[in-house]
């Protein structure tokens, strides 16, 4: 009997070891199938997972008890930062000229697994990979032939380390300079997480948080700004302003509204916004502007108008005064040769005047020099103006007939 056993002992032995030599001779063909057949699945997490696989430029944190136990992490030229602390530690930053990347620290099953397989080993009893919902937006063709932006929330359970683009829309901004002219911008822009520890536990929604930013930024650019001005004109959009807009926008990875920007906030750096276009979205906007282009010509005009007037009110007036100086200058030289007559006609002249504009009549008589002056005389001046073309002849004949 002992003997039997032993026998038995011995066969079911060679058979281990003998499974245990094929198996290490094929690790690299089963233990792949094994460990994607065991490897985590985010839209299920109640699935019995063992594995998880980090493809390259990507993230991923293993969580044991809600706390990060390590970061996994596959990016060339690049090392995580480390330190004692989060989130800190956890930065990823490019190597130094001529520094070569840490080895990670792994368990022996961890290590024998990867080695053999390219998968993470997790404790499949108490450990799990991070998971969460990333809301995002997308471009897709709609039945009329357009595209159209729209929104997807994706599950995911790693984060994306090298840059990635997703479309965004400023929709409705006002102009300023009391146009208040609805304008959409439409663009895309890039992002380029350089935290993941921030990005998956300072804001869960990192990349709604950084477009919203983008958004009441651009807002305030082009309530800074009016119509004219954001697009020159209609259908004509200016790449240069485009740039200066994408420039503009491109600030919030440092600063949002006077604070941090989306790399201190939330571990990501935005690298580019492109604006692709510019548009009007009010019904009444063509309206609107066509209003007050209207009003600006309309000011121009009046303005072209009143220095035409300034200017022949100016030259009829120099006129005047220059034919003003030549009449009294006339009229002074005969009244000098009629002595105290001439000027106490100039002096009725005077008051005649005076009277039409009053509507009444106030006439003074008397006499000059013992000459008799009665109130035709100061009219006889009124002959003075008919015949300026010979003024002095006209003097005379008037003098010597009320002499």
């Amino acid at each position: 009997m002992p003997t039997v056993i032993l026998i038995v002992f011995c066969v079911l032995t060679g058979v281990f070891l003998a499974f245990v030599l094929v198996a290490q001779r094929t690790v690299s063909i089963w233990l792949p199938t094994l460990a994607r057949w065991l490897e985590n699945d985010p839209k299920d997490l109640n699935k019995f997972a063992a594995t998880t696989k980090v493809d390259p430029n990507k993230a991923k944190f293993r969580m044991k008890g809600g706390k990060v136990v390590a970061m996994l992490l596959n990016i060339d030229g690049h090392k995580q930062k480390d330190g004692p602390t989060a989130p800190d530690k956890f930065e990823i930053v490019p190597l130094v000229l001529g520094e070569t990347r840490p080895n990670e620290v792994m368990g022996v099953i961890d290590a024998y697994v990867y080695h053999h397989s390219g998968y993470r080993f997790l404790n499949p009893f108490s450990e799990r990979i991070h998971t969460y919902e990333f809301p995002r937006t997308t471009e897709v063709m709609g039945d009329d032939g357009l595209l159209k932006v729209v929104g997807i929330t994706d599950i995911s359970d790693y984060f994306l380390l090298s840059e990635q683009t997703y479309s965004f829309s400023i929709v409705d901004a006002d102009t300023g300079e009391g146009e208040n002219v609805k304008v959409t911008l439409k663009g895309k822009v890039t992002f380029k997480i350089v935290n993941p520890f921030k990005a998956a536990f300072a804001d869960k929604k990192w990349h709604q948080q950084s477009i919203a930013a983008i958004q009441v930024r651009g807002r305030n650019f082009v309530r800074a700004r009016d119509f004219e001005t954001l697009l020159g004109e209609v259908g004509k959009e200016s790449d240069e302003l485009k740039d200066a807009i994408g420039d503009d926008l491109k600030k919030v990875s440092k600063q949002i509204q006077g604070g941090h920007g989306t790399e201190q906030l939330f571990g990501v750096c935005v690298t580019r916004v492109l604006i692709e276009t510019i548009d009007m979205t009010d019904e009444k906007a063509e309206e609107s502007r066509t209003a007050k282009y209207t009003a600006d010509r309309q000011a121009v005009v009046v303005g072209i108008a009143t220095v035409a007037e300034a200017k022949r009110t100016k030259d009829l007036r120099a006129a005047q005064a220059q034919a003003e100086a030549g009449y009294i200058t006339t009229v002074s030289a005969a009244t000098r040769k009629e002595g105290a007559l001439g000027l106490k006609m100039m002096d009725q002249q005077t008051q005649l005047g005076i009277a039409a504009k009053a509507g009444t009549v106030i006439m003074q008589t008397g006499s000059a020099g013992g000459q008799t002056v009665n109130p035709i005389d100061a009219l006889i001046l009124e002959e003075l103006k008919r015949v300026n073309a010979k003024p002095d002849a006209g003097v005379k004949r008037v003098a010597k007939k009320g002499a």
